[in-house]
């Protein structure tokens, strides 16, 4: 049940079941969030193979990059570019996180936006086939990973009750779950270069996440956003650095 809790709340695959959940049973479902990404990561991988035998491999790859967009609703990216808003603000504390609480986002987020997107499409679009198909299964894995690091790890930017409600239902419990899973699929589909993207991305994320909190006390849900983004860009840029150093030959 807490599987599918999180596939329907990172996805719009049809889940069966009771769409209205507490914010306690969504905080537990962060210990699958590893194992939703591989869903995710593996629709795409599918839908990429299947381009293939339709289009060029640019285009592909470009039409794989939308997908992704529309199977997880846009729902990280939203946060992303309304975090970039935020950073971009000079005004006080309130006011800048005030920012965050509305969908809508200004030209610096559009911005973000458009340079998230390019990088993700560049980075897919030079790994060879037997690399690229480790690679975009595991930026998902390893983004929702680094949301589950986050939660657990790092405080609420805004006591308003509902993210204090979710944040303290992911316990040790979810971390742990969350954690093998990313580790065990990290290895299984990448053996000790696995390791590597697990290493950069969970660093990339901590590191956010201190620098957010500093800025704005604490983590928002729209923080939680960017970290996603950025975990799966960092996982993408990890395949393209190993690739290049290590397996020009691959």
């Amino acid at each position: 049940m807490e599987f599918l809790n999180a596939l329907r709340f990172l996805s719009i695959i049809p889940v069966p079941g009771d769409a209205d959940i507490s914010l306690q049973d969504l905080g537990r479902s962060t210990a699958w969030f590893p194992l939703v990404g591989a869903v995710i990561g593996g629709m795409l991988l599918f839908f990429h193979g299947l381009m293939g035998f339709l289009f060029q491999p640019m285009l592909s790859t470009a039409l794989t990059v939308t997908i992704w967009v529309l199977v997880t609703r846009g729902f990280h990216l939203d946060g992303y570019g309304s975090s970039f808003d935020e950073t971009g603000e000079e005004s006080g504390g309130e006011i800048r996180l005030s920012i965050m609480k509305h969908s809508r986002f200004g030209s610096l987020g559009a911005l973000a936006l458009v340079c998230i997107l390019l990088v993700k499409f560049a980075a897919l679009n030079e790994l060879k086939w037997q690399f690229f198909s480790k690679a975009l299964i595991l930026a998902p894995i390893l983004g929702c990973w680094g949301m589950v690091l986050a939660i657990r790890f790092f405080p609420c930017a805004i006591s308003d009750g509902r993210v204090d409600t979710f944040r303290n239902s992911c316990t040790n419990r979810e971390f742990l779950i969350g954690t093998v899973s990313a580790v065990t699929l990290a290895i299984l589909l990448a053996g000790t270069y696995g390791l590597v993207f697990l290493f950069f991305t969970g660093s990339s994320v901590f590191l956010l996440s201190w620098i957010f909190t500093r800025m704005w006390g604490g983590l928002t849900e729209d923080g939680y956003g960017i970290l996603c983004e950025i975990g799966e860009v960092v996982s993408l840029l990890s395949a393209s650095l190993i690739m290049k150093m290590f397996l020009s030959g691959y």
